[in-house]
C-alpha cells in the first residue's frame, strides 16, 4: 500500500485568520470520530484543541476594536463639520453681499486642497485636518473671513471634534495593537500542535487504517490544499514579540 502523506503546506505563511479557521475545522472533524484514530491521535487531538480555542478567541476579537463604533461616530461628526464649512462657503460665492463673496472666494481657495477629506483614510483625515486648522488659526485674515462668512464658530468645533477623533482613533490602535501581541504569543503552541496531529494522523492511517481515519484524512487534506490557495492573499502572521 502506497504511503499516504498530506499535502504540502508551510504553516508558518499562513496568516492568523486562515491558520485559526484550518486549526478549528481540523479538530471539530476529527472530534466526532475520535474513538477510531488511536491512543496517540486522539492524544495529539485534545492538546489541539486545548491550544487552538485561546488562539481562536484571540483572532476573533482582533476583527473589531470595542472603539470602532466610537471612532466611526467621531469620524461622522467632523465629516458633518467640513460638509457644513463647505456648503456655507459655497452658499456665500454667490453673496450679492461683495465683503461675504469675496471672504467666501477667500476660504474656498484655501481649503480646496482639503475639500474630499472625508473620503480619506482616518489617519489622513485627522492628520490633514489638523495641518488645515493649524494654518487656519495662523493667518489672521483667514480667521476674519471665515468670521465674515459665518464658519468661525464651526472651525472650532471642528479642531475640538477632530482632537477627540484623534484621541479615540490612537486608542484604538493602542488597543489593536496589544490584542495582536497576545494573539501572537497564542500562535505559536496551536501551530505546532496542529503539526502533530497532521503528523499523528499519517502515521495512524499508515499503520493502521480504518474507514473513519481515511474520511478524516481525506478532509484534513482538503482543508490544507484550500489553505494553501490563500497563501498570499491574506497578511502573514505578525513576528514574534519579545517579552
Amino acid at each position: 500500500m502506497e504511503k499516504k502523506e498530506l499535502s504540502d503546506l508551510n504553516v508558518a505563511r499562513v496568516g492568523n485568520d486562515d491558520a485559526a479557521s484550518l486549526f478549528k475545522m481540523s479538530y471539530e472533524i476529527a472530534i466526532p470520530v475520535r474513538t477510531e484514530i488511536g491512543d496517540l491521535a486522539n492524544a495529539a487531538l485534545t492538546r489541539l484543541q486545548t491550544t487552538t480555542d485561546p488562539f481562536v478567541e484571540q483572532v476573533d476579537k482582533l476583527r473589531k476594536s470595542e472603539l470602532t463604533d466610537d471612532v466611526e461616530v467621531d469620524r461622522k461628526v467632523c465629516s458633518n463639520l467640513l460638509a457644513e464649512i463647505k456648503r456655507t462657503v459655497v452658499y456665500e460665492l454667490k453673496s450679492r453681499d461683495l465683503t461675504k463673496k469675496t471672504s467666501a472666494e477667500k476660504l474656498n481657495f484655501f481649503i480646496s486642497p482639503y475639500w474630499d477629506l472625508s473620503k480619506k483614510a482616518i489617519a489622513a483625515q485627522f492628520e490633514l485636518t489638523t495641518e488645515m486648522l493649524n494654518k487656519y488659526q495662523a493667518d489672521p485674515a483667514m480667521v476674519s473671513a471665515a468670521q465674515t462668512v459665518g464658519v468661525s464658530t464651526i472651525m472650532t468645533e471642528l479642531e475640538t471634534d477632530n482632537n477627540t477623533l484623534g484621541t479615540t482613533y490612537k486608542a484604538r490602535n493602542k488597543e489593536i495593537g496589544e490584542r495582536k501581541a497576545s494573539a501572537t504569543k497564542l500562535r505559536p503552541p496551536a501551530s505546532e500542535s496542529y503539526i502533530q496531529f497532521c503528523t499523528a494522523i499519517e502515521q495512524a492511517v499508515n499503520l493502521m487504517p480504518n474507514e473513519a481515519l481515511l474520511s478524516l484524512f481525506n478532509s484534513m487534506d482538503a482543508l490544507r490544499k484550500k489553505t494553501h490557495a490563500l497563501i498570499g492573499k491574506t497578511p502573514p502572521p505578525a513576528a514574534p514579540v519579545a517579552e
